[in-house]
């Protein structure tokens, strides 16, 4: 281990109080549905609330109900302040010693224009009744965005609330909050985006009051006053040492009272440190499971004493069954227990009802009484009992055709029952409108009808107690329609009437996938699971990178037998497709096809993320201790500041911690090198790594002269304002009268406050009276001054105004005078209230005047550039730079390059494509090809030693001197984003574009009925179930020109892949339909790309010995352009892609493997940024009739 000398005897003083390992990690992302309110914290992961007790209230609490996936809070008349009653809501776990504890605030009542006074809510961490003392103790930061707050910091000590400072960030403040304890001091912070976090201007806040205290960290919200608002929290999380009160087990999986858990699903808990064994009881029976003990275990203590945190159910689940189970959790000392609290779930029921119906009738109904109401659940109770009101339920009135109602569903299912709720009103036993003899259909399509039978239904009870009283029983019917005919009634008056109707099905589709669908972060180690249908017995995995042939099925499948697939090693970064196909030869249907699921693997692998050290060094845990400089290696580099926390906390990319590196290159060896060593060899090529992955930042330039007039600088602050300020500025002398006029070019948006402007200041000191005329980043322009050393701030602003803009300052005596100018001619007041402009400062003759700059924002620097600067008066000198109340970081320009060694002591370096890196002040992200270090001669499989440094590697000269930030270094392979969006018609819906026309549908049109052109049969799913069918007689794309036709299409803009497979032809080889051909085309529409006839396509046509053709058109002229000769051997797959003019065509006989046509490419520079109609044509160019059948049509376009 090596310390630095100067450090060993103030860190060994410093340790005692030390930071303790983080113990654990808590977090809820509130995605299992609870009410809090009605039902407690059992059996979940929080230890308490406040809201129901006396003294206390709350309206609304609960996760995943009121906002899904969102923790939910709402209440009217709670008090965090003096009276402190009611108090609440707020939603806690207890946590002893040091934590960070994050949250986002999702949802918030109230706008800018429309506030909800005084709706706050956020962190708060608070001590438990009188630990800290009398009265309320915590520490809170909060989102409160109006009155012109924002982010804001409030503590109360011993009943007294102070309100320590905001952000000013009103209704633009940031959404994440965070608070970290270490000791007695706590830290407040925000994010916009939960990677960049910025310290709150009045953090960190010391509470020795507070110091070893165990505190209820959690979520609260409150109004302050009768109006009721509410809030929504998601990724909330706590790294620290949790404490659980009663050293239970907790947060059960599957989650307490869940439903439609997997038939094999396995056990799993929580549980704190100093818990070793337990014991499991799981049963059917409440009381077994609660009662049952060692000494009793009453058949359901089904493991005892084992060490794992999971346990799975020697059997399957039962069906729709609800069980019971308990873990009673044991001390290392084998004889302490703690019993469990009781948890529940419930197995997926065998059937599940439809969810998306819709209900329609040839019978005219009143508006209040139609169909729609016999599916829409309209005065069912939460018992299925119906009530006797008309309004719930569907009435017809017949027409002179027998009455039938049809309910449609979302796609076809596998149907088991339909259960009905006969016509229920009060009176129906006398009026029998109830629904008697019927006949039952079923459609696939609706268009083609088998009858199931005909069947009696039983009539209502006429009573609000009413449950469904018919099943009928479906018999397993592959339908996406059922048509209820009515051949009778209960009544003779001649109308009818239905209250309610529910389908039940069977699914037989591959379901719930394990990662689940568009999950991105997923390890290449991961194993694919799934539910699988109810009838499968063997199931087909498609598992590819390659997303069309996944969808088609086209990729080689893996037959399995059981609901898991083990991909084996997946590559970082990629995003793999999948589907299960669920075959059974001996059920009806025999295959199901699956949905298409993606997931996309983890990007990069750690090699150091900064977030492992701590300041023991003692320990050896020291940032400097793992990565060595200058101290070492004899360069200009210090890793760490010289006294504890030796990491950076604030200036982070992501989690909690960077590694600071100072340099200087100022003298030799000109460069500044921190390295770290490993004790074995590092694999940087597993899972197709191929880029080294690493994210840094630095500080700007703090001031430099660009030209005359001209300054660039950067300044970093919390803000100038209140009694203390903290900025940049660079300065002259001024003595007596004078004015300083500069145009703000651009200030960076640190925050909204953030600052840029002209000043007078009577000092140096960061209390000095002062007086500013600014340009803000996103609240307008101000004057603001202070009258007063250490006197509070005032202001006017002008909204609405940003740079580039002028600002003006004159001093006469002690009157300052602001102005403000849009073109540096005519000059304003800041307000209409000219005496705002203008304010009485009583300041010494010699003063200082010049440009300054803050940040708003304590972690980050903002640039400001100006113009037109200058003076009037007695000003002499040159510019010089002052910081203000706070350190100004700068940098000077250098380079940066990392440097890797391998086992064998090859080496080779990057250097960033920046030579002045160093000077950017935002988060960086650097990809590196490792090609580029194998190139080099480095062994990317036995990497040993990384180095990252500041300056020339080489050091033949001199550099700046600075400090840069370096975090989240790792190797893996950046995940692409998807280049195209895929969309694919397989023509299972049935559709008969003649007489439905394409409208709804996948497709934007097509010709065949208009004038001079010509169609036999347009269908999708009628004459070729799951196929496009397409015929047609005496239909012609060339010369004549008519009638064109039958071509089904979609309007497409821009670049497109599009693919098809051509599933029938009329014609053999041994008996041709002359001249049947059908294919893909790209068609410009009429005259946009030239007058008459404009398209490229793809063609199968088999006869004359050709194949797979290209032909084109261009103004009315075909062009015949090659075919492949394959004839009747010719490829089934065609694709056409269009780049800009280019378009190239494909043929494949199984829609992997793709060969381009010979004559491909063509260029067509008048289809060039033409909008095409992309689709599927057939025609015979002869009186006889011709067809062709298409699957699976695929277009891809750019996202």
């Amino acid at each position: 281990m090596f310390t630095r000398p100067f450090h060993v005897c103030i860190v060994v003083l410093a340790m005692a109080g030390c930071m303790a390992t983080q113990g654990a990690v808590f977090m809820d992302s509130f995605e299992e549905a609870h009410d809090f309110v009605a039902a407690g914290v059992t059996g979940t992961v929080w230890d308490g609330f406040i809201g129901l007790a006396d003294g206390e209230t709350v309206e609304a609490l609960n996760a995943s109900m009121d906002r899904a996936g969102q923790l939910y809070m709402q209440s009217a008349n709670a008090y965090w302040h003096e009276p402190w009653t009611p108090l609440g809501p707020f939603l806690y776990k207890v946590i002893e010693g040091d934590f960070v504890a994050t949250v986002k605030v999702t949802d918030y009542q109230g706008t800018a224009a429309q506030p909800l006074y005084h709706n706050n809510c956020g962190l708060l961490a608070r001590a438990l009744p009188d630990d800290a003392g009398p009265g309320e103790d915590w520490v809170a930061i909060d989102y409160f965005p109006i009155w012109s707050c924002g982010n804001f910091v409030r503590t109360a000590n011993d009943n007294v609330r102070t309100e320590n400072g905001h952000n000013g960030a009103q209704f633009n403040l940031d959404p994440y909050l965070q608070i970290e304890r270490v000791g007695n001091t706590f830290h407040f912070r925000t994010s916009a985006d939960g990677a960049n976090w910025t310290e709150m201007g009045v953090s960190p806040i010391v509470r020795d009051d507070l110091a070893d205290v165990p505190l209820q960290v959690g979520l609260y919200q409150a109004t302050y006053s009768a109006d009721s608002g509410y809030v929504a929290f998601d990724d909330f999380s706590i790294d620290g040492p949790l404490v659980v009160p009663g050293m239970k087990a907790y947060s059960p999986t599957p989650a307490d009272e869940a439903t439609d858990v997997a038939r094999d699903a396995s056990l799993g808990w929580t549980a704190p440190e100093g818990l070793t064994a337990y014991d499991v009881y799981f049963g059917t029976s409440l009381d077994d499971v609660t009662t049952a003990s060692r000494a009793n275990p009453l058949g359901v203590l089904v493991a005892q004493g084992q060490s794992d945190m999971t346990y799975a159910p020697a059997d399957s689940l039962e069906y729709g069954q609800t069980y019971y189970w308990r873990v009673d959790a044991i001390e290392a000392d084998g004889v302490t227990m703690h019993a469990g609290d009781v948890w529940s779930f419930t197995a997926e029921p065998y059937v599940y009802a439809i969810e998306s119906v819709v209900a329609t009738s040839n019978a005219a109904s009143e508006e209040a009484t139609g169909p729609a109401n016999t599916v829409n659940g309209s005065g069912l109770n939460a018992d299925d009992q119906h009530s006797t009101e008309a309004t719930d339920m569907w009435l017809a009135i017949p027409g002179d055709e027998p009455v039938w109602i049809q309910f449609e569903f979302d796609k076809s299912y596998k149907l088991y029952e339909m259960w009905v709720w006969n016509y229920n009103v009060m009176f129906e036993k006398m009026l029998g409108l109830g629904l008697k003899d019927v006949t039952v259909e079923y459609s696939a399509n609706g268009m083609e009808w088998t009858v199931l039978g005909d069947v009696q239904l039983t009539q209502a009870t006429a009573k609000s107690t009413y449950t469904h009283n018919t099943t009928i029983d479906l018999g397993g019917a592959v339908a996406r329609f059922v048509r209820l005919t009515v051949n009778s009634g209960f009544g003779v008056m001649g109308q009818y009437g239905l209250s309610e109707v529910r389908f039940l099905y069977k699914p037989v589709k591959a379901r719930d996938p394990q990662p689940a669908n568009n999950k991105t972060g997923v390890s290449p180690q991961t194993a694919l699971s799934w539910r699988a249908g109810r009838e499968a017995a063997t199931q087909e995995v498609y598992f590819d990178t390659n997303k069309v042939a996944v969808m088609t099925g086209t990729t080689p499948a893996a037959s399995v037998t059981q609901s898991r697939y083990e991909p084996g090693e997946l590559n970082l970064g990629t995003t793999y497709y999948w589907k299960i196909d669920e075959v059974n030869d001996a059920a009806s249907p025999s295959r199901w096809d699956g949905d298409l699921w993606s997931f996309s693997t983890l990007e990069f692998f750690v090699v150091d993320d900064f977030e492992s050290y701590t300041d023991n060094v003692d320990a050896g845990e020291a940032i400097f201790d793992t990565w060595l400089d200058g101290w070492v290696n004899q360069t200009g580099s210090t890793v760490g500041y010289l006294n504890a926390p030796f990491a950076e906390k604030t200036i982070v990319h992501a989690g909690r911690q960077s590694m600071p590196l100072a340099y200087d290159n100022t003298s030799a060896p000109w460069h500044s090198e921190a390295e770290r060593t490993w004790d074995s060899p590092q694999d940087w090529t597993r899972n197709g790594a191929d880029t080294l992955r690493l994210f840094f930042r630095g500080h700007s330039l703090g001031f430099v002269e660009t030209g005359a007039g001209s300054v660039t600088m950067s300044g970093v602050g919390t803000d100038i304002w209140n009694t203390q300020d903290e900025f940049r500025f660079v300065y002259k002398p001024l003595a007596g009268d004078g004015s300083v006029i500069a145009r703000v070019d651009s200030i960076e948006n640190t925050d909204v406050w953030a600052k840029a402007g002209v000043m007078i200041r009577e000092s140096l000191d960061d209390t000095s009276k002062y007086a500013m005329v600014m340009v803000t980043a996103a609240s307008g322009v101000s004057f603001q001054q202070r009258i007063s050393p250490g006197g509070d701030s005032t202001s006017v602003t002008q909204a609405a105004l940003e740079a580039p803009y002028w600002v003006k300052l004159t001093r006469a005596g002690n009157t300052f005078t602001a102005q403000r100018s849009e073109d540096g001619t005519t000059w304003v007041n800041i307000t209409a209230d000219a005496a705002a402009s203008s304010a009485t400062i009583s300041m010494i003759g010699n003063v200082y005047v010049g440009l300054a700059v803050t940040s708003h924002n304590a972690a980050a620097a903002a640039t400001a550039q100006f113009s037109n600067v200058a003076t009037t008066g007695s000003v002499s000198g040159q510019w010089q730079s002052a910081e203000i109340g706070v350190a100004q970081p700068s940098n000077t320009p250098d380079s940066l390059y990392v440097a890797v060694r391998d086992g064998s002591g090859h080496t080779a370096v990057a250097v960033h494509p920046d030579p002045a890196a160093s000077l950017i002040d935002t988060w960086q992200q650097w990809l590196i090809p490792l090609s580029e270090f194998s190139a080099g001669g480095v062994v990317l499989n036995r990497i040993e030693t990384l180095v990252i440094g500041v300056g020339d590697p080489a050091g033949q000269g001199g550099g700046g001197k600075g400090m840069v930030f370096i975090d989240d270094i790792g190797i893996g392979h950046p995940l692409a984003a998807e280049p195209m969006s895929t969309e694919i018609e397989t023509f299972d819906v049935s559709r008969d574009f003649l007489t439905e026309g394409a409208e709804g549908t996948f497709w934007d049109g097509f010709l065949g009925l208009g004038d001079n052109e010509t169609v036999d049969a347009l269908n999708a799913s009628i004459d070729r179930e799951g196929q496009l069918y397409i015929q047609s007689t005496g239909a012609f794309f060339h010369e004549p020109w008519s009638p064109i036709g039958p071509f089904l299409y979609k309007v497409v803009e821009g670049n497109f892949v599009a693919t098809v497979k051509v599933a029938e032809y009329a014609g053999t080889a041994e008996a041709p339909v002359y001249h049947n051909t059908c294919g893909l085309m790209a068609r410009a529409l009429p005259d946009e790309a030239g007058p008459g006839e404009d398209w490229v396509s793809l063609d199968y046509f088999p006869i004359w010995s050709c194949g797979n053709f290209v032909r084109s058109a261009n103004d009315d002229v075909r062009t015949e352009n090659g075919h492949n000769g394959k004839a009747f051997a010719s490829d089934r797959y065609l694709q056409i892609e269009r780049v800009g003019n280019v378009f190239h065509f494909r043929t494949s006989p199984d829609g992997l493997a793709w060969t381009a046509m010979a004559v491909s490419p063509l260029t067509r520079d008048d289809l060039d940024g033409v909008a095409l109609q992309v689709g599927l044509f057939q025609a015979t160019y002869s009186s006889d009739p011709g067809y062709a059948a298409f699957d699976d049509f695929i277009l891809e376009t750019p996202k």
